[in-house]
């Protein structure tokens, strides 16, 4: 008994041993991580997580590119924040939609402002008529002055919502070729 079990032993040592020699695939991790070199790469899932086993020790890790039987692979996330790891100018998809939607919101404030400051001036002409002298002079000259604060808010708000608007559709535009699941299996996966 004691010879069969030592026996067994071995063979999965020497096998482990063998295994560890024959793997010469490389994983790249997301942020942070040392680049893992010589260990072989059981499966990709969901995109970018990477199954692999290396000196006996199997372990899954985010990746951003892996090198499997001497090809390299970019790899992006399947899941539903896959526009998340788009990048351009230096920042992703939801950056540059919290930037548009704050801007647009800058441009409604500014287009708010603005009317309230025009129908307090055309009240205020309107009210001229009426006899009441400050009263009217006082809403003409606070719907110039909340109009005139108005417009350039809209104006600006309107140019920064439609600037991240555009690099928020130029970070969905990065194409790439992915190592992952297929209707048919395994495969590479083309996504633009």
């Amino acid at each position: 008994m004691k010879k069969l079990l030592l026996l067994l032993i071995t063979l999965v040592l020497s096998n482990l041993l063998i295994q560890a020699q024959d793997c010469k695939d490389v994983v790249y991790p997301t942020k942070g991580r040392s680049v893992i070199f010589n260990c072989c790469i059981d499966e990709v899932n969901n995109g970018n997580r990477v199954l692999f086993t290396k000196d006996g020790i199997t372990e899954s890790i985010e990746a951003i590119s892996i090198i499997k039987d001497g090809q390299t692979l970019n790899l992006i996330s399947l899941n539903s924040d896959t526009l998340s790891n788009a990048v351009y100018r230096g920042h992703n998809y939801r950056y540059y939609d919290e930037k548009y939607r704050q801007a647009t919101i800058k441009k409604n404030v500014g287009m708010i402002i603005s009317a309230i400051g025009l129908v307090e001036a055309i009240a205020g002409a309107l009210l001229i008529e009426s006899g009441n002298e400050p009263f009217p002079q006082i809403l003409i000259f606070a719907g110039a002055v909340a109009f005139s604060v108005g417009i350039p808010i809209a104006i600006s708000g309107g140019v920064e919502a439609s600037n991240n608007l555009k690099a928020r559709e130029m970070s969905k535009l990065n194409a790439s070729l992915t190592f992952g699941t297929t209707p048919h299996g395994l495969g590479l996966v083309l996504h633009f």
